[in-house]
């Protein structure tokens, strides 16, 4: 048929049938698009001497344009050989060529590309600035077969080999930690064997280290890479990857300590089985290495749990039994050799260990090391040691020793040798289980006043001393009968004691509101909503058994349903049907009385029906006598899913006039509902509607689209002929939602039977709104309506042409305001007498843009040329967007471009790349030279002194340096000086270690001094957190210097440094507020040992008493001097006195655990031990309560206990007790008990150290300074001032509890207090004043809070936790009263209390605040009066959250601004909720496909996004499908092909499981499994199992399929696994496939599935 149409045609109309057929291009299947291709192939090539005569190529400028016109987008799908046919010059036409087509070119002789690198570059750089990795894949699939067809083995032209090798790598190293060793094999052994010639060595550092062998034994290059020859300094080059999977057969022990030194303390993690083949290949020298690497560190290292396990794998899992028990060598393994690890111990290490053959002795040496090393372990991980080592380990019954009882002298013996630290994790039943002797009694360290109540103040006290923490767990029935009030002991009891104390009838706390707000208060304040859930299912389970249906308390009721709601409320958004039914009918059965119509507004609006129905209150709120008032109180979700039956058409229109101007938006399956049950009285509710409306509305697109499908889709065409119904539905009924017309609207609008006149009635009322509608949304209306209506064949009239007068009455009737969307080609083919003259007054713009498509287009048409020496700002002020035109821009408008702070280049790193990639592919070298002289200039202006995204900086860096690099070998001094120092110092901090492979290690000193320089101009300006990898690069290539080369100092810094300005130097860094890390500090005074003891001197000369520097700074002088002190040096008193009291007394305020324990273990005389003492003592005033607790606990308890000092305990040496406690415990004796003093000297008296603590017996039996406080002032305590309290040495966070309002406002404003840094703190003081004495309280709270943020000057709290606490409770104390409140209140809170926190609010607070405030209370609520509005300038887009355009008033996004909201705040680290995205998505459904179309072209296979995208997706499109459209393969493979490509890899279970309830056929389902498939590398194994468990298995199961388990489509078992099960099939049992498939032959599939777990069982 198209033969014949253009055999028999002139030129122009045979155009005009390609341009037609392009616009279908791409719903063509392929085998269409190549048959048509042929047949305009023929045509060109039979007719081509007339295509080329002048009237045939007129306007024509070039072969591309010849190509365009007469191929259009078939050009793509042509053989390269036809093009070759015709004369076309592949190189002229390059832009528009396929990828298969360039790979043609270049191995084509005849182009001369193989001998052209300028050529090859630009071929290659625009498959990737086009497409990207998509378009790479299919140019080198052609490049292969060419090149093994020609039998090519090696390209022979170096520049050109270079470039694809080097450009293509470029593109691929980002994903190469993602790549599977087959694609490594499929990149390396086939697409790149004909250029890897030119594999330099550089290129290993994109390599990532952490393969596995498989995937570097598919890399040739690496084969090659590890050798070593006696130089050791290279051995840190390389990944324990590498050596673990290289042919290097032994490294020495001191070498592989190096490698774990430097390895174990980067960054790079690496697998299990990574670490035991490492393991395992240099396992002779491994117990040497593992001594040396235990003495160069410290307590301080948490490695990679898995350094551990592999040890074990390869070296305690070969221990004998002799070794086992051998206490010695356990000794040496344990407590030296994994020291180290041993703070990172796993649960697998853990359990293998308890089924080894220890004696008692050797498991009581392992548990000593673990306990030595419990500081630096997380809770959980002390528990598992208890739980799956020592009880095990304890529980066996083959022990020659049960138990390892009788090793052991008692029970506190046995609990410390066998327990060690762990002892607390150990349940009373489980020590008796072990260990039937044991007696809590004796075991002074578990109940060491369990005998009387001596000391014991309270019932608190006495449960915390008998039971410690088992009191949560016992019965309350047990507490009672022991007589313990569970009211007294409240703070103790856990939230199911609670549950029973409350409806426990003697406690009285049925009828005591204030006793129940406390319990309630207590709940949230300590565990929040866990807790709650564990006092309900107790609360229920008791109101059940004893048959109370209702608390008869009213203010008790009130009590426990309001707190509950408050604290469940911010979570309702996320609740699922089955949690609203938990809460509301089982949970709250008993309170719900008490259900006020306030709280309806915490109810979110846009809940399902099922939701609805779960909450009682609900269903009992929807009804109405004569009165309309309360129409306004119910949501549109409230009325579809309720039982009311009718509504009148007056109550309906206000229903829809309350509801639509409203902020709240529901989906289009709500509005569907909502119009279907009120459809009788609709039409005349939208007459009342209209009249209420004036064009400014903008409502929810969802409207118009359920009102089209409720009442437009059953429109009789008789109706739709009708002018007059027309008339009254679309410029009266449907006129304040034409506004927000969306394209399916519209696209359904365009195959209604109108009649001309009806639709042009309907075109008119459409252009009447236009002045409401976005620039896209207008275009719609061309596109979507418009021009496929007036393009019918079945229009009587066609085109609606002969009921007009002339050209111009045409236009005006049919296209209305929207003709500035029709192109003159496309009217002449509606109209062919159509003239754009006669119409020159409705189009004057018209004539001007004719034949203008872009921007682009215009600026070459307007300025040729000349547009790339035009100033950027010139371009601005045209309003030209610098990003639509970026490919016309110079180098130097692109360097202006990224710095423009309003193009917000500088956070879109998929521009950057663009920009930087355009400028290589264009003219390379040259033009980035052009670039960077622009960029330096304006970061020197504009004082930028590093770009801070990582992303952007990355791109710049990265790109610049791989372009930068084939010709660093060449480079001079004055060349690396240029760009290390100038062009690229704002990027430096992105520099990575793996870029050093990429500097030639033959360089002069010239070269190598320019590039470490400008290293240091950028360290010297860079923030700590940014230059850590900067910094390992310098360090790393000053080691490589050639021999001869000095390395040069950094900016500002000497190579050495006198004793003197040391001095200076650590006074003007310990001063300032920038902190460093531990290792920062070591590697500074190790440089300046030399130095350091003369620049202490001289730097505690300038100090006072007032310094509290880094703690670090102390650690580290005692790594580099302390740890070197000798035995005699520490005997010393002269010396000791020297160091302690002169040089480290201005850091011993700062003291740290770690440095206080390996002081403990030094061997002091008494003598030297106690001027340690005396000079901590003399700084206790600039210390913190804690630390001088940590100094007598983890330094002088431990020291006076050693049993190797020659003095035990420091006594002989000391005249009588105060002699004895002055000297050794100094200003810290307070911490010491009376216990402990006696345990370190028998002859200790208190009575005669009476001078030296006259405290002491006025604090007998005072356990803290809560309690000195009551004792001293008693209730005058909440009247003192706060400055009192701290002039006494009293800390207000000690004794919160016994704070008035008054004294916490000023705690927590009290800088001193470091309150506004601590949430915990901030939380504990609201929850206190709430569960005392309420509201009032807060209002006293909040006048001292106001008044001192006033004083202070304090306008906002600037941490945000802290702020979120206070709001976010104060708020949800206020808000039950919010009803009642008078605009005063609303004003004194919101804008005087809550003033400093407001930041914080956010829209779900939005909920609280009741509907029907009058205007004066709404106008006292500043938050209330902000909304997200935008302008024409899409740069803001970014700006908002998803939250804010979910919740705003902002009515349509363009399919082009939705995707770039997309793409910025998928690429954030901002995650949403389920709700939100929902919310989002339904909001802006109508340009959600073609956005998601966007979204798609900019993202490749390494997105990993928030699994609710996906979710939320599919609620707003997926569940909308037809069936029609669930078995379209084209449909489907549109969505999950391409829109949803980006989110497969972050599937859900629920989205999985939805999906295997909808209707595909097989080929639809099959479409669906290879989607999934091509995302399987970016997936976890258990979602790769989920998707066959909820999505593979459910499907094919299903028994309502036409085709059973999708066999018969397929032909034999590989076929049906391969289709139906995708990559997936592993996870199936061969069981499951014979259920599936009962022919199913596993023989047959061996080769698609050879370790499928199935088919081997």
């Amino acid at each position: 048929m198209l033969v014949t149409a253009i055999n028999n045609t002139n030129c122009t109309n045979y155009r005009v049938i390609v341009s037609g057929i392009s616009v279908a291009f791409y719903e063509m299947t392929e085998s269409n698009r190549e048959e048509i291709t042929k047949a305009l192939v023929k045509y060109l090539k039979d007719f081509v001497a007339q295509l080329n005569t002048p009237i045939c190529r007129k306007d024509i400028q070039s072969d591309s344009e010849w190509l365009s016109v007469n191929l259009g987008l078939f050009l793509t799908t042509a053989d390269y050989s036809d093009l070759k046919e015709l004369n076309i010059s592949g190189v002229v036409v390059l832009d528009s060529l396929s990828a298969q087509q360039k790979a043609e070119l270049i191995l084509d002789p005849s182009s001369g590309a193989l001998e052209n690198e300028t050529l090859v570059k630009e071929v290659m750089m625009g498959i990737l600035s086009s497409s990207g990795e998509e378009q790479l894949d299919v140019f080198f699939e052609t490049f292969v077969n060419i090149t093994k067809e020609e039998q090519i083995y090696f390209i022979e032209n170096a520049a050109v080999r270079d470039t694809i090798l080097n450009v293509t790598l470029m593109a691929l190293a980002p994903n190469f930690n993602i790549f599977s060793p087959s694609q490594f094999e499929l990149w390396f052994q086939e697409n790149l064997f004909v250029v890897l010639a030119s594999f330099q060595p550089s290129w290993l550092l994109v390599i990532p280290r952490n393969l596995n062998c498989d995937s570097y034994t598919a890399i040739p290059p690496l084969q090659s890479q590890v050798t070593f020859g006696n130089v050791s300094a290279q051995l840190c080059n390389f990944s324990i990857s590498q050596y673990a999977c290289s042919s290097v057969a032994a490294l020495s022990s001191r070498d592989l300590g190096k490698v774990m030194a430097c390895k174990l303390t980067s960054s790079m993690n690496y697998s299990r089985a990574i670490w035991s083949l490492f393991f395992q290949k240099f396992a002779a020298p491994l117990d040497e290495a593992l001594d040396a690497y235990s003495n160069m560190t410290l307590n301080i290292s948490l490695p990679d749990p898995y350094v551990l396990d592999a040890i074990g794998e390869v070296k305690l899992n070969n221990f004998s039994n002799a070794q086992l028990t051998d206490s010695v060598f356990i000794t040496k393994w344990f407590q030296t050799r994994l020291r180290p690890f041993l703070s990172s111990v796993s649960v697998d290490f853990l359990s293998c260990l308890s089924s080894k053959n220890f004696s008692c002795q050797t498991y009581q040496v392992v548990v000593e090391a673990l306990s030595r090393q419990d500081q630096l372990m997380e809770e959980e991980q002390k528990w598992s040691i208890f739980t799956y080592f020592i009880y095990p380990f304890l529980s066996r019954d083959d022990l020659s020793d049960p138990s390892c009882v009788s090793s052991t002298s008692g029970s506190s013996d046995w609990l410390a040798k066998n327990f060690g630290n762990f002892s607390a994790y150990a349940s009373l039943e489980e020590l008796l289980i072990l260990n039937i002797h044991f007696s809590s009694v004796s075991n002074i360290r578990l109940a060491p006043v369990a005998l009387c109540r001596k000391d014991i103040q309270s019932d608190s006290e006495w449960l915390s001393v008998n039971l410690g923490l088992f009191s949560t767990t016992a019965d309350y029935s047990d507490l009672k009968e022991l007589n313990i009030s569970g009211v007294v002991v409240l703070d103790s009891l856990s939230a199911q004691q609670k549950a029973e104390l409350i409806l426990d009838p003697s406690s009285g706390a049925l009828e005591n509101e204030t006793l129940v707000k406390e319990v309630m208060m207590g709940i949230l304040s300590s565990s929040g909503e866990e807790q709650l859930d564990v006092f309900f299912e107790t609360f229920v389970n008791i109101t059940k058994e004893e048959q109370i249906y209702f608390i008869e308390n009213a203010a008790v009721r009130d009590t426990i349903l309001n707190v509950t709601l408050m604290a469940l409320a911010p979570n309702f958004n996320i609740f699922s049907p089955s949690q609203f039914e938990l809460w509301f009918q089982e949970n709250l059965f008993v309170v719900l009385a008490s259900f006020q119509p306030s709280w309806l507004l915490v109810i979110p609006r846009n809940l399902n029906c099922d939701s609805y129905t779960a909450i009682p209150p609900l269903q009992s709120q929807v009804t109405f006598g004569n009165v309309s008032a309360q129409l306004c109180n119910f949501s549109i979700s409230q009325y579809a899913c309720s039982s009311v039956a009718a509504l009148s058409s007056r109550d309906l229109g206000k229903v829809m006039a309350c509801k639509l101007t409203s902020s709240m938006n529901y989906s289009r399956a709500i509005w569907s509902l909502f119009f279907q049950k009120f459809a009788a009285p609709l039409d005349e509710a939208l007459d009342a509607y209209s009249n209420m409306t004036l064009n400014i509305s903008l409502p929810d697109p969802y409207v118009l689209d359920a009102i089209g499908e409720v009442k437009l889709n059953n429109f009789s065409n008789a109706q739709l002929t009708d002018s007059v119904f027309i008339t009254k539905w679309f410029q009266t009924r449907l006129r304040p939602f034409l506004s927000s017309v969306s394209v399916d609207f519209l696209s359904c609008l365009s195959s209604k039977n109108f009649s001309c006149q009806t639709y042009q009635v309907v075109v008119e009322a459409l252009s009447r709104q236009d002045q409401l509608m976005e620039e896209e949304q207008k275009w719609s209306i061309f596109t979507y309506f418009i021009y496929p209506f007036l393009s019918r064949d079945d229009l009587s009239d066609p085109s609606c042409v002969s009921s007009t007068s002339g050209s111009s009455d045409w236009l005006a009737k049919n296209f209305g305001n929207f003709s500035a969307y029709a192109s003159l080609e496309e009217l002449l083919i509606l109209n062919i007498h159509f003239s754009s003259v006669s119409n020159i007054r409705l189009a004057p713009v018209a004539l001007c843009r004719k034949d203008i498509q872009s921007d682009s287009e215009w600026l070459s048409v307007n300025l040729g040329l000349f547009l790339t020496t035009a100033d950027y700002s010139d371009l601005k002020e045209l309003n030209i967007s610098g990003v639509v035109v970026l490919d016309s821009l110079s180098a130097q408008q692109k360097a202006e471009l990224i710095l423009d702070p309003s193009s917000g280049a500088l956070e879109n790193e998929t521009l950057v790349k663009e920009v930087m990639m355009g400028i290589l592919s264009s003219s390379g070298e040259e033009q980035l030279d052009v670039f960077f002289e622009t960029f330096v200039n304006i970061t020197k202006e504009e004082q930028i002194y590093f770009i801070e995204n990582a992303a952007v900086r990355d791109t710049i860096l990265n790109v610049t340096l791989m372009a930068l690099a084939p010709n660093f070998n060449i480079f001079s001094p004055s060349q690396f000086e240029l760009w290390f120092q100038e062009n690229l110092f704002v990027v430096l901090a992105s520099f990575q270690p793996s870029w050093l492979l990429v500097i030639p290690r033959n360089l002069n000193c010239d070269s190598y001094t320019a590039i470490l320089k400008g290293m240091d101009m950028s360290l010297a300006v860079l923030p700590l957190d940014l230059d850590q990898e900067l910094r390992l690069s310098r360090e790393m290539l000053s080691q490589t210097l050639p021999k001869g080369c000095t390395m040069p100092v950094p900016v500002g810094v000497v190579a050495a440094l006198s004793s003197r300005d040391l001095g200076k130097v650590m006074a003007c860094k310990l001063t300032s507020s920038m902190n460093y890390s531990r290792a920062i500090w070591s590697l500074f005074f190790q440089k300046f040992a030399a130095p350091l003891d003369e620049a202490l001197d001289a730097y505690s000369n300038m100090t006072l008493n007032i310094s509290l520097p880094d703690p670090y700074v102390l650690d580290a002088i005692g790594e580099v001097k302390l740890n070197n002190f000798s035995n005699a040096q520490l005997t010393d008193s002269v010396f000791i006195t020297k160091w302690f009291q002169t040089r480290l007394r201005p850091f011993l305020s700062s003291v740290s655990v770690d440095f206080l324990s390996c002081l403990s273990s030094k061997n002091f005389s008494c003598q030297t031990y106690q001027v340690v003492v005396e000079a901590l003592s003399r700084q206790d005033q600039l210390m913190e309560e804690e630390q001088k607790w940590s100094i007598f606990t983890y330094f002088i308890y431990p020291f006076l206990s050693r049993d190797d000092l020659s003095d035990p305990s420091c006594v002989s040496s000391t005249s009588g007790s105060s002699d004895w406690l002055a000297k050794n415990f100094g200003n810290f004796s307070a911490y010491a008990s009376l216990e402990e003093l006696l345990i370190l000297n028998i002859h200790f008296s208190s009575v005669s150290n009476i001078r030296l603590a006259p405290v002491a017996l006025c604090r007998k039996d005072i356990q803290s300074d809560s309690e000195w406080l009551s004792v001293n002032l008693g209730l005058f305590s909440t009247t003192a001032d706060y400055s009192d309290l701290k002039e006494l040495n009293i800390s207000g966070v000690v004794v919160l509890d016994s704070l008035s309002a008054q004294q916490k406002a000023e705690l927590i404003l009290d800088p001193s207090s470091g309150a506004l840094e601590n949430e915990t703190l901030v939380k504990e003081v609201m929850m206190g004043i709430l569960s005392s004495s309420g509201e009032e309280q807060l209002d006293v709270f909040f006048e001292t809070f106001v008044n001192i943020t006033k004083e202070e000057q304090i306008y906002f709290i600037e941490n945000a936790a802290v702020r979120d606490t206070i709001l976010n409770v104060t708020l949800m104390a206020l808000a039950p009263n919010f009803n009642i409140f008078s605009p005063s209140q609303f004003e004194l809170w919101f804008q005087e209390n809550l003033f400093v926190v407001l930041a914080s609010f956010q829209p779900s607070w939005l909920l609280v605040i009741p509907r029907n405030l009058n205007c004066d209370s709404y106008t006292a609520i500043p938050p209330l009066q902000s909304q997200v509005t935008f302008g024409n300038v899409s740069a803001q887009l970014c700006n908002f959250s998803i939250s804010q355009y979910a919740c705003s008033s902002v009515a349509a996004l363009s399919s082009r601004d939705l995707g770039k909201v997309m793409a910025c705040k998928l690429t954030s680290s901002m995650n949403y909720s389920r709700a939100i995205w929902s919310l989002f998505f339904q909001k802006f459904a109508a340009p959600l496909d073609e956005a998601l179309d966007a979204y798609s072209n900019m993202t490749l296979n390494i997105s990993l996004p928030d699994p609710y995208v996906l979710d939320a997706i599919g609620e707003v499109k997926l569940n909308n499908f037809s069936n029609a459209q669930l078995t379209d393969s084209v449909f489907i493979t549109k969505w999950f092909q391409t829109r949803l490509r980006p989110f497969l890899s972050s599937v859900s279970v629920d989205f999985l499981s939805c999906l295997s309830s909808k209707n595909f056929s097989c080929q639809t389902y099959q479409v669906v499994v290879e989607a999934l498939s091509r995302q399987d590398q970016l997936m976890e194994e258990e979602q790769k199992w989920s998707i066959f468990t909820y999505f593979i298995y459910p499907f094919l199961s299903r028994d309502d399929l036409s085709d059973p388990s999708c066999v018969s489509s397929t032909s034999g078992s590989s076929d049906w696994l391969a289709k139906n099960f995708g990559n997936f099939s592993a996870y199936a049992t061969l069981e499951e496939l014979l259920i599936l498939n009962i022919h199913f032959s596993s023989v047959s599939n061996i080769r698609l599935a050879p370790v499928a777990r199935g088919l081997w069982v």
